[in-house]
């Protein structure tokens, strides 16, 4: 799959970004952000080992250049449907990451390498991936991810560049998932959580502070949707800072939520939180039990939130870029399978499920947008074998 990335300049003057996704010469999604748009390409440059690639050029032909065409005269016109066209009204921009434990380091160093895309044909070395989008979803690893993404400093800009959270991910992923040694350690695992979850809050509380305070879902430049499943309940619980704005019994801090998003049954504990109010308590365990991809969440989010986006009246005004965190292709024969019990099921059922609902989501979503289809990408790695080995040689990880 090739990723063409087009910066553009408004007729306006204002900077737009679009991602437009191709296979064998086929427009599969794009993503873009703002209408009205002349394309200027960047240079040429590969990524992850040549499974993702972005694949920009300073002269392409004109099969591209027809395909951008099309694209611009789509947003610009609201893709030719209704009366009520307002070609200046913009698109409300979705960003989506998925739950996957150490594997979120795809969607992070994607988003790095965007962001300082975005710097050198902005020319404005500040510009952060908050700034391109007007909602941040993601679960687990992808609800930290987006959560350092949109969290932001005293002058209302975002806390961490993106090139921070991959890097974060990787100078702290061996201390956070430190496999026990001793044969006692490990037997002891098997009716104890793995990893103990004070390393993780205590990373949490660190970075996600200011000035002595915990950032709480109202620090956020940006509305964010954070995932968890809620046990006191036998419920989804979401975090949004739409409903933290309105009522402080829903506002909670941010290196909680976070904590909630990613206990991981076996794996940590089980996150238990109260809101800021102390009104409002949460039993929580992963999201990604609920909803490892996120965007239905964030769509419906938006749809149904007519305070914050008050102009948007279908899929026709959103622009979804949905990134995945790289997609395990284990295969099973029957001959392997037909004598499995519960004991040889157990690992491999809990990969199958997530990922199953993980791919229904993509494709659910990409029907939903109809012949908007062009305003949804999704980004999706299948790894090389041993690739992510090669990451983290000589150690295992959780990829949940």
């Amino acid at each position: 799959m090739r990723i063409w990335v087009f910066f553009g300049k408004s007729r306006g003057g204002g900077g737009g970004l679009v991602l437009v996704g191709f296979w064998g010469g086929r427009v599969l999604g794009s993503c873009c952000r703002m209408p009205g748009v002349t394309w200027e390409a960047l240079e040429e440059c590969e990524f992850l080992d040549r499974e993702v690639c972005f694949h920009v050029q300073k002269e392409y032909g004109g099969g591209a250049m027809q395909q951008a065409a099309a694209w611009e005269k789509l947003v610009a016109g609201g893709g030719g449907g209704g009366e009520e066209q307002e070609e200046d009204r913009g698109k409300v921009c979705i960003l989506s990451i998925d739950g996957g434990g150490m594997r979120g380091i795809i969607p992070a160093r994607v988003l790095a390498y965007l962001e300082e895309l975005l710097k050198r044909k902005s020319g404005n070395p500040e510009a952060r991936i908050a700034d391109y989008f007007d909602v941040l979803a993601g679960t687990s690893v992808g609800g930290v991810l987006a959560t350092m993404l949109s969290a932001c400093d005293a002058n209302n800009r975002p806390l961490f560049r993106a090139d921070k959270t991959w890097r974060l991910i990787a100078e702290k992923g061996r201390s956070l998932f430190k496999v026990p040694n001793s044969l006692w350690s490990r037997v002891r695992g098997l009716v104890r959580p793995r990893f103990s979850s004070k390393q993780l809050e205590r990373l949490l509380k660190q970075y996600l502070v200011r000035d002595g305070r915990p950032l709480t879902l109202r620090d956020t430049i940006k509305p964010v949707l954070i995932p968890c499943y809620d046990l006191a309940t036998a419920g989804p619980f979401l975090f949004s800072r739409a409903d933290a704005l309105e009522n402080q019994t829903w506002n909670f801090n941010l290196w909680e939520v976070c904590r909630a998003t990613t206990a991981v049954p076996s794996f940590f504990k089980p996150a238990y939180m109260k809101s800021v109010d102390g009104n409002t308590s949460c039993t929580a365990v992963d999201g990604g039990v609920v909803m490892h991809n996120p965007t239905a969440a964030a769509v419906t989010h938006v749809l149904h939130n007519k305070l914050e986006f008050p102009r948007v009246r279908g899929v026709h005004d959103l622009l979804v870029l949905s990134l995945g965190t790289g997609q395990m292709e284990q295969t099973y024969g029957y001959q392997t399978v037909r004598g499995w019990g519960s004991f040889q099921w157990v690992k491999p059922i809990a990969k199958i499920v997530l990922e199953s609902i993980s791919d229904m989501i993509d494709h659910t979503i990409s029907m939903s947008f109809g012949d908007f289809r062009q305003q949804y990408l999704r980004i999706q790695v299948h790894p090389q074998q041993h690739f992510l080995l090669r990451l983290w040689k000589g150690q295992k990880k959780p990829f949940v």
